[in-house]
């Protein structure tokens, strides 16, 4: 059974789901049900390995990337063809990158908090992982809207929607 077929089957957010604005937003929180471990798994597998929390940030969500972007331009908009470097590629990264920016000063707001309590070990790196995902959760509704009305908007002729009426 597909991802498809399992959500449409709930009670309620099946019909919300058969819809294409419900379908399109559902899609992207599920690519962050993807993305977002990813990316705090990575931050919290680099603070382990002792880098500074800054850089365990941008690597960590840098590794998460990838991921979220082929998920989100194939996917969740259903974008098909090249992928643009100018107008779909940079654009996306720059994103990324304004958001493990963000991450980075939550991070080190995050790790001067727990070296000024005294907050070591796991303790520690637990506080810097919610403190990454705290801060990307910050601007996860604002790339949605860029994504859906800039980024990743599939235009269509104008014959193609056109029903023949009988």
């Amino acid at each position: 059974m597909n991802v498809d077929t399992l959500v449409e089957r709930l009670p309620v957010l099946g019909p919300w789901y058969r819809t294409p604005d419900g379908r399109k937003k559902l899609r992207y929180a599920m690519v962050s049900v993807v993305a977002v471990p990813i990316g705090t798994v990575g931050v919290f597998l680099f603070n382990v390995l002792g880098l500074a929390a800054v850089w365990a940030a941008i690597l960590g969500n840098s590794v998460a990337a990838v991921p979220s972007y082929l998920l989100n331009r194939y996917w969740v908009w259903g974008k098909q063809g090249k992928n643009r470097l100018f107008s779909e590629i940079l654009p996306f990264w720059a994103l990324t990158l304004l958001g493990i920016g963000f991450s980075a000063v939550v991070a080190h707001f995050a790790d001067h908090f727990t070296k000024h309590h005294d907050i070591t070990g796991l303790a520690r790196d637990l506080i810097l992982a919610l403190a990454n995902l705290a801060g990307f959760g910050v601007l996860w509704v604002a790339k949605y809207i860029i994504f859906n009305k800039v980024l990743f908007v599939v235009k269509h002729r104008p014959d193609e929607h056109a029903t023949v009426e009988g």
